[in-house]
């Protein structure tokens, strides 16, 4: 029976992937399909896969807490490292209470930390699944998503994702580049005109470039671009690895047909970023994970009475 649950489940993922990889569910049909497999095999080492990504995320909540409480970086992320870690103690404490309900409230931490766990690597396979597919036959527009100034200066991972959209664009001559980002604060011009200056003196074609200025997220950098496009229009969307399964999750539900590309990034920082990536997931379907966190918290408590 394993052994038919993992075929399937690893069938449920090639069939997502091939219909449309913008979906969560490619991910969790292969989360189950590695569970499966290590009780068909009867060993533990199938899900050394997932355990591995996983002890890189406790590192950088580690980090993150220090971040906070030594070099005083006080941020939304930093923040909730800390707290997480805090439930972790509690957790550690709550294991050793010999009273119900603290084992019942262990319990239900347990299975909490368990469904986050695997929507994690869930997130974590799609979004590497999302980094490849075959050269698409059309594209019609290029956006390049846009990310903070500094003034009027293009930072590192901002000229990554321009440099990469300048790639894409080179690959299909009939299509238009599209730079995505409002003026945020602190800054001198929009993102999208930085962006435009930075593409044209690396040699960019003005003629083919659009400006995209009034978005301040994800969510209207691709609104707003949707509606400069003809219906039926084929987009490239470009942005970070670490950002880019977010931003296609937001453009399917948005309705955009699309294909998403990556840009580079230095390793630690996109393992951080990542992180980020995954809790803006989760905030999407925030009502959703908290109704699940309850009620697995809420099994737990009843499963020791």
């Amino acid at each position: 029976m394993a052994w038919l649950m993992t075929c399937l489940c690893l069938g449920g993922a090639i069939y997502c992937y091939r219909q449309d990889p913008r979906t969560i569910w490619l991910g969790i049909y292969l989360v189950l399909g590695i569970v499966c497999l290590a009780l068909a095999l009867n060993s533990y080492y199938p899900l050394a896969i997932m355990v591995v990504p996983s002890l890189l995320i406790v590192a950088i909540l580690i980090y993150n807490v220090y971040d906070l409480l030594v070099r005083h970086q006080k941020n939304r992320v930093n923040i909730a490292s800390l707290l997480i870690l805090l439930i972790f103690i509690m957790m550690v404490y709550l294991n050793g209470y010999k009273g119900q309900e603290g084992s019942g409230l262990f319990y239900g931490l347990i299975l909490a930390a368990s469904y986050f766990f695997l929507l994690f690597n869930a997130y974590l396979f799609t979004a590497i699944a999302a980094v490849y597919h075959r050269k698409p036959k059309r594209v019609d527009a290029i956006v390049v998503l846009g990310a903070g100034l500094r003034g009027r200066q293009v930072p590192s991972v901002l000229a990554s994702r321009i440099k990469r959209g300048m790639q894409v664009l080179d690959q299909f001559p009939q299509a238009i580049l599209i730079m995505s980002g409002g003026q945020g604060e602190g800054e001198s011009v929009s993102e999208a005109q930085a962006m435009k200056t930075f593409a044209t003196n690396k040699g960019a074609d003005p003629e083919r470039i659009y400006l995209e200025a009034k978005s301040t997220s994800t969510y209207e950098n691709l609104a707003f671009t949707k509606r400069m496009l003809k219906p039926g229009s084929k987009l490239a969307i470009v942005t970070n690895h670490y950002h880019l399964l977010r931003a296609l999750l937001i453009a399917r539900e948005l309705g955009i047909e699309c294909v998403g590309y990556g840009a580079r990034t230095a390793f630690f920082f996109s393992l951080r970023a990542f992180v980020r990536e995954f809790a803006g997931y989760l905030y999407l379907r925030w009502r959703l994970h908290l109704g699940v966190v309850v009620l697995l918290v809420g099994l737990g408590l009843l499963g020791v009475k």
